[in-house]
């Protein structure tokens, strides 16, 4: 766990992996869907595909969806961010991510703001 730099002790079996946002925060403008990448990545080959979830933890003022779910080292996946009618300049939101091998999953998380 600790040369792999691992969230949890003891290690699960198999490589470390992950999402991250290609931007920190994502920012958004109110009426219109942004679209942001998130980079999957793991330390050492996966034996079969991640699977990729997406939760906005405010569903009513943002949508998010993921242009795929199932998900390997070095994809980009397509984040679309949709501000609600409930949206206001200044809100901060957070969006999680579930990857998910067939016995680990980690959670990941993008911001996003509107200015």
């Amino acid at each position: 766990a600790v040369a792999e730099r691992r969230p949890s002790v003891p290690a699960p079996d198999g490589p470390l992996f992950d999402a991250v946002p290609s931007a920190v925060p994502v920012p958004i403008s109110l009426g219109t869907p942004t679209r942001s990448d998130l980079w999957i990545y793991s330390l050492a080959p996966l034996a079969a595909p991640l699977t990729l979830q997406a939760t906005s933890l405010a569903p009513a003022q943002l949508a998010a969806t993921i242009d795929r779910t199932e998900v390997r080292n070095g994809d980009f996946v397509a984040v679309t961010l949709t501000p609600g009618l409930a949206a206001r300049s200044g809100d901060v939101f957070v969006v999680a991510f579930d990857i998910s091998s067939a016995d680990y999953h980690m959670d990941s998380y993008l911001i996003a703001t509107v200015p």
